[in-house]
């Protein structure tokens, strides 16, 4: 496994633990993790001009999550605070690799994922260019050319 990114996050979401979200001992559910993590990507993809029903329904692409993977430090449970915060890993021509912290409200890491999404083509499930739009997002700051995949 690859080390974990630090720094400053390109999005940050807070959110809570509810019930849905907990296993019968009021505890985080491990794939629950992955979900809240999911959910931030969409609001971020949201607030960037890229809504992801829109994406679904008017595009010819789609962004898929070809990897994943977590590690699990602590527990979370049911009523907690979570800050999710979300850092580009990689963004390459027809793939792009994100890290998720999750942690609690006094700051206290409970698991960080990381999430592996290509572009692939409705009509043709074969991988494509990551819209140019998606590239600015991930990459505000940065006008170096993304890596060839």
């Amino acid at each position: 496994m690859k080390a974990w990114l630090e720094g400053p996050p390109l999005f940050r979401h807070e959110t809570f633990v509810s019930l849905r979200d907990a296993d019968a001992a009021g505890v985080l559910f491990f794939a629950r993790h992955q979900a809240l993590a999911h959910d931030a990507y969409e609001i971020f993809l949201t607030r960037n001009g890229m809504n992801p029903g829109k994406i679904i329904a008017e595009s010819r692409y789609a962004l898929p999550i070809v990897h994943v993977e977590a590690d699990y430090r602590a527990p979370l449970h049911c009523g907690d605070g979570v800050v999710i915060e979300m850092r580009v890993a990689e963004v390459r021509t027809r793939s792009f690799t994100l890290e998720f912290s999750l942690s609690n409200s006094e700051g206290a890491l409970a698991s960080r994922v990381r999430t592996t999404h290509a572009s692939v083509s409705l009509a043709t499930r074969k991988a494509v260019p990551l819209p140019e739009e998606l590239v600015r997002a991930l990459r505000p700051n940065d006008a170096n050319p993304v890596c060839d995949s």
